[in-house]
């Protein structure tokens, strides 16, 4: 009696649910399936929606978030996509069976099933949390190994319990699969293809967390502890099961065989392009946006010529229209004239009258004249009958604007210069012409740091995090051997053992404070003249000693102001922690352990009382101190200075909950640290306002809330799933010789389509941080981001690479 009720409660819940004409619910697939008695199906056969049914009669739907359907499958694209299911007591059972069918469409999830990411099959080891060991529940994982899909299985907090990723139980991409796990007295099995794959004992889990939501096609680590491409499903999912018992290896073949899907989702064709979180095959191109197209152009233009060669009956009227729009002018031509075929090269001279015109129509758009100039520049020699037009165009503008250094924002000027350059290099009145544009540098930097550590930063790959060296008037600053993670000195076990009998009768808590000495360090400051003379002293005391088990605390930054007092900072990670450092340490600082008081300390930070005396600091990082930094979260640290010496200092920060970026200038008559930088909440009131759709995926993050009002502010901050943003750069913040201020820093976020994605991000300014601007010259508001604000976002490095490449003409270094 009790399955004639189930059945029938399956058929009304999902009469109103599926796609097209109404099934029959009596069919061989769902009378398999609900034979087993399931506590839960899922068949994902509604067609459109975002409910995803329970056809068990149990009630236990689930929803689809922003994942859509194509051809009545679902379709993941491996954007912010997932399905969730709610948990529920009936899953709560000593054993039990989870799985179903699985297309995948890529096999490049760079993980260890789940170890350090991949894509999130179907379970419940995260609510989400920040970090998979946290992930108590079980689940089923794919990551790639040695080129190939593996699944492994997370269970009580333990991943791969089943020893399959080593064991290379391995999956096809572009073809349905059907992964089933089962469990029953800590014996755990992996079938796949209806075939058991593997068996283990003793297996670890806990009932209790199957009260937890099951999620469907994520990212498993929830978006974002890994740079793109995302970890989230690319393919679809059908006939998701849940059983309050261990299924027999009879069972799940006859459970696999009765519900082998029909049709399947379309696989890439050759050639196609990866953005992101995104795969867009090329015959696609002409329907994506502006930017897409770029990006994907961009992407190919980095193949080897075979391949791009390859897909030329492809690519053709793709770069045809490429021409047509400034944006992708330049590329589209690098493209043709890569492919160097009869089509290629006529659809170049077919279009070079009408870029010459553009070229020399002054009232056209800087950025159409530069393009079209930039894509005169990839025809090379082919494009000699532009060369009066180029020559022209320039002549005037050396004439109007006399004869200097280039600026980013000369788009013009600076796509002339480099369209000479490749059309007519040897052409004498050419040289001359380019002679007069562009005066000769000196070989050295264009750029000024502040700092003499970027052969040890580059050295050691940590891309400028921290600055442990400074230099003013020929006097070097150093922290220990200036190297960045590890500039401080270690501490011998006789050191310690030294320290903790001196100090263990003022502080007798020195004694239990760390039974392993070898991760203890202090800190030692060098100081050394032009003669070479050189002298030493150690931060607070030789007795000031810290855990530097982990390496931000290892990383220390140091800079001199314009009146010569030194500033030095480090030896947290994000923020200060009492436990890290010796009894004793603190208290002789005068600054407090209890996180609460207001002398506790905001961030770890010292100034000298003298001028260039590393004898003298005090510190200053209190959170009621008025010198402290005012940022209550820093890390990766980096102390820069502008021409004039005006000193800031730049690193990670928390704004709301999210990594991001913040920069602060140093009032040497404040004394006092102001910050540069705008408020998160006007990102996302300017993401409402351009994409109103956007704001769907605002939800379901690890950490943090969604900036709604003022609050602290950043110079660079972007919405994402997850709270973590690397926020560590090559460049970072420069200077230029004339004192522009450079800002070139990564981020990550959500863009405008759900993707995850990782931008470069340019501004500079002329007003020491007031106003900032794009590379092109338009003014760009703070924060930036890589969110879907066009008031805040920056747009792509092309101008940018142009400019730096025609300042290496020059002759200059643009590290």
């Amino acid at each position: 009696m009790m399955r004639k009720y189930l059945r029938w409660a399956f058929i009304v819940i999902s009469a109103s649910g599926l796609y097209g004409a109404k099934p029959d619910l009596t069919d061989a697939k769902h009378r398999a399936v609900l034979d087993l008695n399931p506590s839960g199906y899922w068949p994902a056969d509604e067609g459109s929606g975002e409910i995803l049914n329970d056809r068990s009669g149990s009630g236990k739907h689930g929803r689809l978030f922003h994942v859509p359907w194509k051809n009545g499958l679902l379709d993941f694209t491996s954007a912010f996509q997932w399905a969730e299911i709610p948990g529920h007591t009936e899953y709560q059972s000593g054993a039990f069976t989870i799985g179903g069918w699985l297309f995948i469409r890529r096999n490049d999830y760079v993980s260890g099933g789940g170890q350090a990411g991949g894509m999130y099959f179907f379970g419940n080891t995260f609510p989400p949390r920040p970090w998979p060991s946290d992930a108590m529940g079980c689940g089923l994982s794919i990551g790639a190994v040695d080129g190939g899909l593996n699944v492994a299985v997370r269970s009580g907090g333990k991943n791969d319990v089943l020893g399959s990723m080593s064991g290379r139980i391995s999956l096809e991409s572009g073809t349905w699969q059907h992964v089933i796990y089962t469990f029953d007295a800590g014996t755990g099995q992996l079938y796949v293809n209806g075939q058991l794959a593997i068996e283990k004992s003793g297996v670890p889990f806990n009932p209790e967390y199957q009260k937890r939501a099951f999620f469907v096609g994520a990212d498993a680590t929830w978006w974002m502890v890994h740079p793109p491409p995302a970890r989230s499903l690319d393919g679809s999912v059908k006939d998701l099961v849940i059983f309050d018992r261990a299924l027999t290896t009879e069972e799940v073949a006859r459970l696999c065989e009765a519900t082998r899907p029909a049709t399947a989702p379309a696989v890439y064709p050759e050639g196609s392009v990866r953005l992101d979180a995104k795969t867009i095959p090329l015959e696609e191109l002409p329907l994506c946006s502006l930017e897409e197209r770029l990006r994907a152009l961009e992407q190919v233009e980095k193949r080897k010529p075979t391949e791009i060669y390859r897909t030329a009956d492809v690519l053709l009227p793709v770069l045809k229209q490429g021409l047509t729009d400034w944006p992708t002018r330049r590329v589209a031509a690098s493209l043709l004239a890569t492919l160097n075929t009869t089509e290629s090269l006529a659809v170049l001279q077919e279009a070079l009258p009408e870029l010459i015109g553009i070229v020399g129509n002054t009232q056209a758009s800087p950025q159409d004249r530069a393009s079209a100039a930039l894509a005169l520049a990839e025809m090379k020699m082919d494009a000699g009958a532009a060369l009066p037009v180029l020559t022209q165009s320039l002549e005037t503008i050396v004439k109007n604007e006399g004869i200097r250094m280039p600026r980013v924002e000369d788009l013009v000027r600076n796509a002339l210069i480099r369209s000479l350059h490749a059309v007519a290099p040897d052409d004498p009145a050419v040289r001359d012409l380019l002679g007069r544009a562009l005066p000769a540098g000196d070989g050295g930097n264009y750029f000024s740091q502040g700092d003499r550590c970027r052969d040890e930063r580059a050295a050691t790959g940590t891309d400028r995090a921290y600055t442990p060296a400074a230099v003013k008037n020929e006097v070097r600053y150093s922290i220990g051997d200036a190297i960045p993670f590890n500039s401080a000195d270690p501490v011998s076990a006789e050191e310690f053992a030294k320290i903790v009998s001196l100090e263990a009768s003022s502080y007798s808590a020195v004694k239990s404070w760390r039974k392993d000495e070898s991760h203890l360090y202090r800190l030692k400051i060098d100081k050394t003249g032009p003669d070479g003379m050189s002298e030493t002293a150690f931060l607070e005391s030789e007795s000031f000693m810290f855990d530097g088990s982990d390496s931000k605390l290892r990383g220390w930054s140091v800079a001199i102001d314009k009146d010569g007092y030194i500033h030095l900072t480090g030896g947290q990670h994000n923020s200060p922690n009492p436990d890290h450092f010796i009894p004793g340490s603190w208290e002789k600082m005068g600054v407090s352990r209890d996180r609460i008081a207001t002398d506790f300390p905001r961030q770890m930070y010292w100034v000298s009382e003298k001028p260039g005396d590393i004898t003298s600091f005090k510190f200053a990082g209190q959170k009621n101190n008025p010198r402290s930094i005012p940022a209550d979260y820093l890390n990766y640290m980096n102390f820069v200075q502008d021409q004039n010496g005006e000193l800031y200092v730049y690193g990670r920060i928390s704004v709301n909950g999210w990594q991001s970026w913040g920069l602060y200038c140093y009032d040497v008559g404040a004394k006092q640290w102001n910050v540069i930088g705008g408020d998160a909440c006007n990102i996302i009131a300017d993401a409402k306002k351009q994409h109103p759709g956007w704001t769907d995926y605002l939800i379901k993050n690890i950490r943090g809330a969604l900036p709604v009002s003022p609050g602290p502010k950043a110079l660079a901050w972007a919405w994402q799933p997850h709270f973590y943003n690397y926020c560590r750069a090559s460049r970072g913040i420069q200077f230029d010789r004339t004192n522009r201020m450079h800002v070139q820093v990564p981020l990550r976020g959500l863009d405008g389509e759900g993707r995850i994605a990782d931008y470069d991000l340019y501004a500079w300014s002329d007003d020491e941080g007031k106003t900032f601007h794009r590379a092109d010259g338009s003014v760009v508001e703070l924060p930036l981001t890589v969110n879907p604000a066009p008031e805040h976002t920056t747009g792509g490095t092309l101008w940018l690479d142009l400019w730096l490449s025609v300042l290496k003409t020059a002759g200059y270094q643009v590290n």
